[in-house]
């Protein structure tokens, strides 16, 4: 079986001629009627192209080639001899029939294939084509899509039923396609046709489902990541085929998954966008920092990023998104460098103004000033290392993290929360591995952000222009990875490190190097400490930044006992176990909380535990102070750009030819999802060099006073870009 992981190298990076400059900014749009697609028979083209574009801001709109509901993916919207016509668009073709009205407005349209939901009708017409369980049950007639439809395995034939739709849709005269799938579902794929390959491959049979102590399951996982890569990379030369300057991009994953796999690294060459969904959604806690932390993972993949936000209150898909919420949605995806998308799913709101009304507050300023928004290179100092490898194959070895863990809290004189139940399943290890590494990633970003640091994901060996590398419980590294990151310090760079990062191999196995202790400075781990959310902490010994010896900081759940090296400055430790409320401290354990060493030109800062984790959960403000103020040592000399004032503004900085591009973002609103934005005032900005003599608020419109590097930013209501130079 031809893989991904043995292509050649010309193979993985195709010619890439659809690149942000081509089309500059782009602002999607789509919208549905999934009530009923008929309407569509009803509606002035034209008025409605010219609606778009302006309330809107709208320059490429996707046009839905196939049905986006109720299993509707088998059904066209355009004419072809090849594919079902959906009944009630009659003898309409939509693509046709609206492209010449929308390249009127200079919007590009591309069209959307569902290519994941399908009827059970069209499944029973094709037998053999569906996403198969290890018992043999399809997929979705066990877990139903949406509650109605199932889907297709992308190793069956349906891909190259799949291919010839991709044709179709771009002999059509449209720029390209995006698509809405295909996805290897949990539990898949153990149809014939993935036996067979994995069976070429392997010579063995699909393992059971979850078996992480298996060399086997290993396989199956890259088995099923390279499915994807291969299905993209295929459906891209299918639309090379009639427009060779088409466009394809598929969903990609706000993060690298197993389970669904989808990772941005390798869907990158095969691509034109990165894109991603960002939803918000009613009774689910919210990151403040969701789009703005997807734009900017996956504009790490180097490829032009979309966040995808539905304007819809959560799964109540008939209701536009709350005006803030979008605002805000918006506001981020902006400011982390890339490009919008907006879909309606409910086409009878697009002309109310509480539907497009938040939308261009935001988008008008890249429909103004696109120069802002074009052309940018991101000013970070601090990189943010992703594994891929860590998000695939993670498992800790240390037994002591298995245990369910609530926060304490004190009600009616009693004490709640703890550690509770050991986790023995490997599946529930795998699991719990997984969201302490991704919360782990979560949160140092947030604790950057919040504070201001500037920063960016890295996904690769692009360490160009960073002063700080963190690894958050990036676990899972290569041998390659760990040379580069070597020779990062070695030349004078500074690396932070927490956890468990690089402790293990890239597939999960015990590192057999000595990563640990040649480079961390940890010669040995004594296990864990208790998982405890109380009267925990770790006691300052040298102080920094604005601590000082003997200060306090809350003990993080998840931390290492480990043994440091004679090389090494301690410059924190672990208090002894506490182990109730209001009990006197302890002395000091012999296990180290903060650990400094020089490693040839740089330095290297390791932290065996889970602070980012535990700022996720709890956001504890001496937490966070903590952490940046390491980074901040760490960093060669003051950044070139920061911000005074409210922290619920964000800030991200960017370079464009000797101009700063600052992109400011009001986060602060009621204690509440939806949020309701509170205007945010006395926001400052300095900058370090003392060739900035002009600025320019875009939104506000005016020209700023600058003196000594320090400019004044008027009231921001949800955002706000500055131009200096």
């Amino acid at each position: 079986m031809e893989t991904y992981f043995h292509l050649g190298a010309s193979e993985r990076t195709p010619p890439y001629r659809f690149r942000g400059g081509y089309m500059g900014h782009v602002r999607m749009l789509r919208v549905d009627y999934p009530q009923n697609w008929g309407r569509l028979r009803e509606l002035d083209f034209g008025r409605l192209a010219k609606f778009k574009r302006e309330k809107y801001c709208c320059n490429m709109e996707w046009l839905p080639g196939t049905l986006g509901s109720e299993g509707g993916g088998h059904l066209v919207t355009f004419d072809t001899p090849h594919f079902a016509k959906a009944p009630l668009l009659e003898d309409m073709d939509l693509l046709r029939e609206y492209l010449p009205h929308a390249e009127s407005q200079a919007i590009t349209v591309i069209a959307y294939l569902n290519l994941h939901w399908y009827s059970y009708e069209f499944a029973e017409e094709h037998p053999g084509w569906e996403q198969v369980l290890r018992d043999g049950r399809p997929y979705g007639r066990v877990r139903p899509l949406y509650g109605n439809g199932t889907t297709m395995c992308p190793n069956s034939p349906w891909r190259e039923w799949a291919f010839k739709l991709i044709e179709e849709a771009m002999r059509t005269g449209i720029k390209g396609v995006f698509l809405d799938g295909p996805a290897v579902y949990p539990g898949c794929c153990y149809c014939e046709h993935c036996r067979k390959l994995f069976e070429e491959r392997t010579g063995r049979e699909p393992p059971e489902w979850g078996d992480w102590e298996s060399p086997l399951w290993r396989e199956f996982v890259k088995f099923r990541s390279e499915t994807m890569v291969r299905f993209l990379r295929d459906a891209r030369e299918a639309a090379k085929r009639v427009r060779e300057d088409g466009v394809v991009f598929i969903n990609s994953g706000a993060w690298p998954n197993w389970e669904v796999p989808r990772d941005v690294r390798e869907l990158a060459p095969y691509q034109d966008f990165s894109g991603a969904e960002a939803f918000f959604h009613l009774g689910v806690e919210v990151d403040p920092y969701f789009q703005l932390r997807t734009g900017k993972y996956l504009r790490a993949s180097g490829r032009p990023s979309v966040v995808f936000v539905h304007h819809a209150q959560g799964v109540w898909h008939y209701l536009p998104l709350q005006g803030d919420e979008m605002r805000l949605a918006l506001a981020q995806t902006l400011a982390s460098g890339s490009n919008t998308w907006t879909a309606l799913i409910n086409g009878e709101l697009l002309e109310r103004e509480e539907a497009w009304g938040p939308v261009r507050d935001v988008l008008k300023v890249a429909d103004e000033h696109p120069e802002a928004f074009e052309g940018l290179e991101p000013y970070a100092p601090v990189g943010i290392y992703v594994s891929s490898e860590t998000a695939l194959f993670y498992r800790s070895r240390e037994s002591g993290v298995y245990r369910r863990v609530q926060a304490e809290a004190e009600e009616d004189l009693v004490a709640k929360g703890g550690a509770g139940a050991r986790i023995s399943e490997l599946s529930e290890q795998k699991a719990t591995s997984d969201a302490l590494a991704r919360g782990e990633a979560y949160g140092v970003f947030s604790m950057l952000t919040h504070s201001r640091i500037p920063n960016r994901f890295v996904l690769g060996p692009d360490f160009r222009d960073l002063q700080v590398l963190f690894l958050p419980n990036a676990a899972c590294l290569g041998w390659e990875e760990k040379d580069r990151i070597r020779k990062f310090v070695r030349d004078g760079g500074a690396v932070v490190a927490s956890f468990e990062a690089g402790r293990y191999g890239p597939e999960g196995e015990p590192a057999e190097d000595d990563f640990f202790g040649e480079f961390l400075g940890a010669e040995e781990v004594h296990g864990t400490f208790p998982l405890e959310v109380r009267e925990e902490y770790i006691r300052l010994r040298q102080g920094f930044g604005s601590f000082r010896p003997g200060d306090l900081v809350p003990r993080p759940t998840y931390c290492l006992k480990v043994v440091p090296s004679e090389d090494t400055d301690v410059l924190a430790s672990f208090l002894e176990v506490t182990g109730q409320h209001y009990a006197p401290l302890k002395g000091e354990s012999p296990y180290p909380a903060l650990i400094v060493r020089s490693y040839g030109k740089g330095k290297v800062a390791y932290l065996p535990a889970l602070f980012g984790e535990f700022y996720r959960r709890y956001r504890d403000g001496t937490v966070e102070r903590f952490v940046v103020e390491v980074i901040r040592e760490l960093l060669d000399g003051e950044l070139q750009v920061e911000v005074e004032g409210p922290s619920s503004v964000v800030c991200e900085v960017y370079r464009k030819e000797g101009t700063w591009v600052v992109h400011l973002v009001n986060c602060g609103g009621d204690m509440k999802r939806p949020v309701d934005l509170v205007p945010a005032t006395g926001v400052k900005v300095r900058f370090e060099k003392p060739e900035v003599k002009k600025v320019r608020a875009l939104v506000a419109g005016r020209e700023l006073a600058i003196a000594g590097g320090l400019v004044e930013v008027p009231r921001i209501d949800v955002y706000e870009v500055l131009m200096a130079g």
